[in-house]
């Protein structure tokens, strides 16, 4: 679902991911079509992830099995109970969210060219979960327009 947000001189949506625990979510197509809906022919997409225990990525699109080797690595790189961590208010995978969500980053800018993102072949967008239970998460699409 795609919320409008409008201010002074800006405007931008709020895309709602739902989610399911831990893993990949893909959004290619809600960012593209929200771009679509900009009426951007040439220009830029940021999209920011409003949470501290999840990421927005650019991966593999192609082959579900690389979702599972990058979660996989990440897991065994940011394990639960690896470390005593001092923030631990929740449940054991809070503050290890927290770090993944450090690493793999809550934010990505994106180029737009001829109403179409500019992403590789196997490129897509993806939410990445790092909490076990299900969430909905909020993110923020801002499509700037060029004029050339």
């Amino acid at each position: 679902m795609a919320i409008e947000k409008k201010g002074v001189s800006k405007s931008y949506k709020v895309l709602e991911v739902d989610t399911n625990g831990q893993g990949f979510y893909e959004m290619t197509d809600s960012i593209q079509k929200i771009v679509n809906e900009s009426n951007c022919i040439s220009g830029f997409c940021i999209i920011f992830l409003k949470h501290t225990s999840a990421s927005i990525v650019i991966h593999e699109r192609g082959d579900p099995n690389s979702w599972k080797d990058s979660e996989n690595f990440m897991t065994a790189l940011v394990k639960n109970n690896s470390i005593p961590f001092e923030h631990f208010p929740e449940i054991i995978d809070d503050a290890p969210s927290h770090i993944r969500s450090v690493l793999a980053g809550v934010s990505l800018v994106l180029l737009v060219e001829d109403s179409d993102l500019i992403l590789g072949e196997w490129q897509g967008m993806f939410l990445w979960e790092h909490r076990s239970e299900k969430r909905t998460r909020s993110i923020v699409v801002r499509v700037f327009r060029l004029q050339d």
